[in-house]
């Protein structure tokens, strides 16, 4: 059985668990049915954004010569993520900085959702490669 997680605006695609453990971060998941009952939850993430005036200063450059994304903000950041715009992870890094440098090598070109975890809110941007 094939099941497909589609996030309403301002939601997130987050995980499959099935029972409670994690199965996938891809939105389409795709399991064998067994004849005995199971949980398969899709687990989503409200899209909290800081407000413009607090994301001044904040840089998103992405080099397609080198594939790195470059992301600068004065604030810090606990996770940068990118997500594709069917909201499934592509790729992530932690550790609370102001600098991130993420390897986009080997994603095709299109359009993607940046989004930067701080302690204030959620940063999302949009990215075009």
């Amino acid at each position: 059985m094939t099941v497909t997680a589609i996030p309403d605006p301002g939601y997130l695609f987050v995980n499959w668990t099935l029972n409670g453990a994690v199965v996938s971060t891809d939105s389409i998941y795709t399991f064998v049915m067994d004849t005995v009952n199971v949980d398969l939850v899709a687990h989503l993430e409200e899209i909290t954004a800081i407000s413009e005036s607090d994301t001044e200063g904040i840089r998103v450059v992405y080099e397609s010569a080198t594939g790195q994304l470059y992301l600068d903000t004065p604030l810090t950041v606990s996770e940068a993520s990118l997500f594709d715009l069917n909201g499934k992870h592509i790729l992530s890094e932690t550790g609370g900085k102001e600098s991130f440098t993420l390897n986009m090598n080997g994603l095709k070109k299109g359009v993607y959702i940046v989004r930067l975890t701080t302690r204030e809110g959620f940063i999302i941007r949009k990215l075009l490669i």
